[in-house]
């Protein structure tokens, strides 16, 4: 019963696939993909007379995502897809095709399809969370955002556990493709602002964005006397600024947050300031601003 239950899900899967006149898909990719030593297709199967191949990037897809199974027959040896766990499967074109493997997808595809299947099979290099590198404090949260964007949105979410909470997202760089989200709070946020910040991200045209310093650049290309924005590692700084009706950029690759748009004052406070009385916080920014004249 639970084998034909699974054929029946299989097959179900497979009917997404589609055989238009021109290239198949899996020419197009290996062709794409043929200088990558990193890059697999694996034939896992058949559906009719049709060939099952998996195409991935070694370098970046887990293996606790895919289950197989090892069939004996006489005169060969053959190893098939069983099952796979993890999210909801999409179906894309050659282009979304492309760009998911670059990002640690898996395709699914026969020999002759025009399109496929994309299962996430992802598998993120990142380090753990560790305390702030630049914001150190004595009193407040003692972890910060790493490189990992999905991470990041996550850290916020959890402080921030409201539908209010809006993402944009979109990617920066004709060659790296480089993930960028702005974070705000709907209701708080001013619409201009929000939509200001939009174009501004839109209309950047570059080959890549390694770093979020690099990206401010590319967002004000004017210098003046004091930046027009504030970088922090720090995910209850984020939060803060958010309530107080500003804008957060991330970038994937790096853990510095771009937070929008600054003042002279945000320079002057500290990342623990919110957890003080006002009267020690105040006093406190007014001594280092005098001892810096």
């Amino acid at each position: 019963m639970m084998n034909e239950l699974k054929n029946q899900r299989n097959r179900s899967m497979f009917q997404h696939l589609s055989y238009d006149q021109g290239e198949p898909l899996f020419s197009q990719l290996e062709q794409a993909f043929q200088n990558a030593a990193d890059y697999q297709s694996v034939g896992v199967g058949y559906v009719g007379k049709e060939q099952i191949y998996l195409c991935y990037l070694t370098s970046l897809v887990g293996s606790d995502h895919m289950i197989f199974q090892l069939e004996v027959p006489e005169d060969a040896t053959n190893t098939n897809l069983d099952s796979y766990i993890g999210t909801k499967y999409t179906v894309g074109s050659y282009k979304e095709c492309e760009r998911a493997i670059c990002t640690g997808k898996t395709i699914l595809c026969t020999h002759n399809s025009s399109n496929c299947i994309i299962l996430d099979t992802e598998n993120p290099q990142q380090r753990g969370l560790q305390q702030p590198q630049t914001e150190n404090v004595i009193q407040g949260p003692m972890y910060s955002f790493n490189e990992h964007y999905s991470t990041n949105i996550a850290l916020v979410r959890q402080r921030m556990q409201t539908p209010r909470l809006k993402i944009w997202e979109t990617t920066i760089g004709e060659i790296t493709h480089t993930t960028v989200g702005m974070m705000y709070l709907e209701g708080v946020t001013d619409p201009g602002l929000i939509q200001y910040t939009r174009d501004k991200i839109s209309s950047i045209q570059t080959d890549s964005v390694q770093e979020s310093g690099e990206l401010l650049r590319l967002l004000n290309p004017k210098t003046g006397l004091f930046p027009v924005a504030v970088t922090t590692e720090r995910p209850d700084r984020v939060s803060a600024s958010l309530l107080n009706g500003k804008v957060v950029i991330f970038l994937d690759g790096t853990p510095f947050s771009i937070i929008a748009p600054g003042s002279y004052f945000d320079f002057w406070e500290s990342a623990e300031d919110q957890y003080l009385t006002p009267f020690i916080a105040v006093f406190i920014e007014y001594c280092g601003l005098w001892l810096s004249c």
